[in-house]
């Protein structure tokens, strides 16, 4: 990993976990997870899977610094870790696809994934304040259609200004 993608994994994840901070918590106290869309970013210019790794480790940390749910520290951590990983090899798969396209199902799929695996971790843990189906429908599909919009926008914005990303 060299300076250059450090500082913009940091500038990137500075950003997301600010919108997380910000955004209030909703049904159950649980909150969208807007941190998401930059931690995709990452993943998307991460040159290597153990720079993925690394990204994964630190944006499960900030999640669960800025969670408002209580045992949402350790459902942020499982669900970064997995996820991150998971959407690297995702992404592999989805290189023959139109930039557009690949960009917005990439950033719906991770959020549904990542989701799921919040919700399923705190079930485990038996803290889900309220039922799977309801959590998922009502807090997670909404998150997912947000952030693909976000992330898209984002994601332009972000290779206009770094054309070597």
């Amino acid at each position: 990993m060299n300076i250059k993608n450090l500082v913009t994994y940091a500038a990137l994840l500075s950003l997301g976990v600010i919108l997380h901070a910000m955004t209030p918590g909703l049904l159950g106290n649980m909150k969208p997870d807007f941190l998401l869309a930059t931690f995709f970013i990452c993943i998307t210019i991460a040159p290597s899977f153990k720079d993925v790794l690394i990204v994964s480790i630190a944006c499960a940390f900030l999640a669960s610094l800025t969670t408002s749910l209580p045992g949402g520290e350790i459902a942020n951590i499982v669900d970064k870790l997995i996820t991150g990983p998971v959407m690297y090899f995702v992404l592999t798969k989805l290189k023959s696809l139109d930039s557009m396209i690949k960009i917005a199902l990439f950033s719906f799929i991770g959020t549904l994934l990542s989701g799921l695996l919040f919700l399923l971790t705190l079930m485990v843990m038996n803290v889900l304040p309220l039922e799977l189906s309801t959590l998922f429908i009502s807090l997670v599909v909404p998150t997912a259609i947000a952030n693909m919009i976000f992330f898209t926008f984002l994601y332009k914005g972000f290779k206009r200004v770094s054309p070597a990303a």
